[in-house]
């Protein structure tokens, strides 16, 4: 079974609507596209160090993204705390699924047919990340 666990430093982004210009056409915001970038630049260096090979198509995938958000003063404790506040983990989800596309590790997010998310702010000595587990399913 082929498996990969891709670590991404930074903040977590969430995928934007689009925008619309005065002529109707739709776009993004540049900020969109650079994190893009850098989103897909991590996980391809993490790809290429583990030596994963491009899903072949319609083979089942199931991903796990646990979404680690910079940590609030008004939070207490020293473990993490669930995030219940926008940008909705959804969108955030949206983001890193549309890069792994991207970045080759399928050729369609269709083929995730198992996808767990959480969304959390980081523990006392946590800094922000995004953690993503990646395993073919075997049928």
């Amino acid at each position: 079974m082929n498996s990969i666990n891709i670590i991404i430093d930074g903040h977590p982004v969430a995928m934007p609507r689009p925008r619309f210009s005065k002529t109707g056409r739709t776009y993004y915001p540049k900020q969109v596209h650079t994190h893009k970038e850098n989103i897909i630049a991590a996980i391809k260096k993490s790809i290429a160090a583990h030596g994963w090979q491009k899903l072949a198509n319609r083979v089942p995938v199931s991903v796990t993204m646990q979404f680690v958000h910079p940590r609030i003063k008004r939070n207490k404790s020293e473990q993490r705390e669930y995030k219940t506040t926008r940008p909705d983990v959804d969108n955030i989800a949206k983001m890193y699924l549309d890069c792994c596309t991207k970045a080759e590790i399928w050729h369609d997010d269709s083929q995730v047919v198992f996808l767990q998310l959480s969304d959390h702010y980081a523990g006392v000595y946590e800094q922000a990340h995004t953690t993503i587990i990646i395993k073919e399913i075997e049928q």
